[in-house]
């Protein structure tokens, strides 16, 4: 069978092909902006919603962790949903949603509705960042830029941390939380959302603007393949996966949440702290799109043994501070390129072991997992520190952690090559 593609123009082309980096940029924007606010600037609202409500730490996480929750519940059932309406209609909604919930969480008074508005949050996250621009990315692009074009749209929540947490920041000292987040929702809802409409949605069926069959591999996979539901190797391939993606998921999530922690503990200052983990979110942010190259050129099973190893190599680094200062530099250089991979690579192995008609179903899966990580590892920390008074073996731990993960990738990939899945 020849390569076949729809939306062909008369010289070969299909169309839209140009249009289709505008929608990259949609979604750059997209990460830009809901995860620069909703995850990057989530530790701003805690003192002052604490102070006002009179709530304590355990409750202002659990608040917080259900963010998280929403993100595990959602994935499974926002793939379905893109799959059955397609993921531009629900990327839309989710918008909608978030923007509401927002609103919302800013007008809340009582602790069951932060909970029920925080949960609608993390549901509706998700469909706005990591798991419907991939699903989008995969259908306008093919293999040779598939990577750069994901790693192009991820980049932007690098990009939002460092650009809306002090203006985010503004807006809580100048007004205050209440307003800061009301704004922020009220952006969401009038400018964005319609934004995202128009440029995701209705200019390119306006337009006739098709998303091509992007290469052969689509015919390819799916039915031939032995690695169909219910048999043993697809629950090898699936579960080793989802293990790796807990596992990156959960050591990403705690240097983000002890990172600082750990570094003031060491006896830096807040300020000198901060600017360790921003200079690391810099680095991070630009490397993406190197994690997105290497995956188009090198595939995403070199991909990462070398970044993930860069990465456990990293918070080996956070460990070494509390000896020399020099671990402070290798931690920005080895887990800014390495953790890049986190976020990158595992919609482009759910890609490239599974079939492009099964590619949302499975994706929720391993989305769902990341979440969980999330959840789960960061725990971890916050118990070793409790009972040894140091996050040091924290880091030992996860260093093997993403060690264990690049085994589980390996294993996952053997199996599917085994049982006659394309590589």
């Amino acid at each position: 069978m020849g390569m076949m593609r729809k939306g062909l123009r008369g010289d070969g082309e299909y169309r839209g092909s140009h249009y289709r980096w505008l929608m990259v940029f949609a979604g750059f924007l997209s990460m830009v902006f809901y995860y620069g606010i909703v995850i990057n600037c989530q530790g701003q609202l805690i003192e002052p919603i604490a102070e006002e409500q009179g709530y304590n730490r355990v409750i202002m996480s659990s608040i917080f962790a259900l963010i998280n929750g929403g993100m595990v519940v959602s994935s499974p059932l926002l793939a379905h949903i893109s799959n059955r309406f397609g993921p531009e209609k629900t990327l839309v909604a989710c918008s909608l949603v978030i923007s509401m919930a927002m609103i919302w969480f800013s007008f809340s008074r009582s602790l069951l509705f932060y909970y029920l508005s925080a949960l609608l949050i993390g549901m509706a996250f998700v469909g706005v960042t990591t798991l419907l621009l991939p699903i989008l990315v995969n259908m306008w692009f093919d293999a040779n830029n598939r990577g750069f074009a994901l790693s192009l749209a991820f980049m932007g929540s690098g990009i939002g941390g460092l650009l809306l947490n002090p203006a985010f920041a503004t807006l809580v000292k100048g007004l205050n939380w209440r307003w800061a987040y009301s704004l922020s929702g009220g952006f969401f809802l009038l400018l964005f959302t319609p934004f995202l409409f128009i440029v995701i949605y209705y200019l390119p069926r306006k337009r006739g603007y098709l998303p091509p069959l992007t290469d052969l591999e689509d015919f390819t996979l799916g039915g031939s393949s032995n690695l169909d539901r219910g048999t043993l190797d697809y629950r090898l391939v699936i579960g080793s996966v989802c293990v790796a993606a807990f596992l990156i998921g959960g050591t990403g999530s705690s240097v983000l949440l002890h990172g600082t922690s750990h570094l003031v503990t060491l006896g830096q200052t807040p300020g000198e702290a901060s600017m360790v983990i921003g200079l690391f979110l810099g680095v991070l942010a630009f490397s993406k799109l190197l994690v997105g190259r290497s995956c188009d050129k090198l595939g995403c099973k070199k991909t990462l043994i070398i970044f993930l190893g860069l990465a456990s190599a990293g918070t080996f680094s956070l460990f070494l501070c509390s000896f020399t200062v020099l671990g402070c530099i290798l931690f920005i250089g080895f887990f800014g390129l390495g953790g890049a991979a986190m976020t990158v690579c595992p919609p482009l192995v759910v890609r490239e072991i599974f079939s492009n008609q099964r590619y949302s179903q499975e994706l929720g899966k391993v989305m769902a997992s990341i979440g969980l990580g999330n959840m789960g590892i960061p725990l971890i920390g916050g118990m070793i520190y409790d009972y040894t008074g140091s996050y040091n073996g924290f880091w030992i731990f996860d260093s093997v952690l993403l060690l264990v993960a690049i085994t589980l990738f390996m294993f996952g990939f053997h199996k599917a090559n085994r049982s006659g899945s394309p590589k």
